[in-house]
């Protein structure tokens, strides 16, 4: 899990692959790769996203792909059997904290408050979502009070 972690803090940014279907996702995802970014999240409201982390976790083994919009142990146990590296929601999920641990993978917990942020960043990476209601102005505060903190900032 901690490869993860450094992983994710050397990207600096883990781009979200949203598109409306898997063939457009798959396509965004190359040029990323072409690009030069190896670690990427594709979401779970994607259809065909089961496919498209196991092809993709099977034939770019230099990429670190992870799934996001993770609000379930069922998608949770699907996402880990497809190889994702690690699991995104958009808020607290501690349903799903006993899978990801068991499966010793990352789970980054979204959150907006202050005490969500805390108690996702104290189980290792935080996302701070939805982060244009606040962005950086919001994000600058909340750091200064959770010193060490990880946070990941997405919308």
């Amino acid at each position: 899990m901690q490869d993860v972690v450094g992983h994710l803090r050397a990207a600096r940014f883990v781009p979200t692959v949203w598109p409306a279907d898997a063939e457009s996702a798959d396509s965004a995802a190359r040029d990323l790769l072409a690009a030069g970014v190896t670690t990427l999240e594709f979401t779970a409201t994607t259809p065909g996203w089961q496919a498209l982390v196991a092809g993709w976790t099977a034939d770019h083994p230099e990429a670190m792909i992870g799934l996001g919009t993770v609000t379930s142990t069922h998608i949770a146990e699907q996402a880990l059997t497809a190889g994702a590296r690690f699991l995104v929601s958009p808020f607290q999920v501690p349903e799903v904290r006993p899978v990801a641990d068991a499966a010793d993978r990352l789970l980054v917990e979204g959150g907006l408050t202050p005490s969500e942020l805390r108690t996702a960043a104290n189980r290792g990476v935080a996302k701070l979502f939805p982060a244009h209601v606040g962005g950086i102005q919001y994000l600058k505060p909340l750091l200064a009070v959770l010193p060490g903190a990880r946070v990941m900032a997405t919308g």
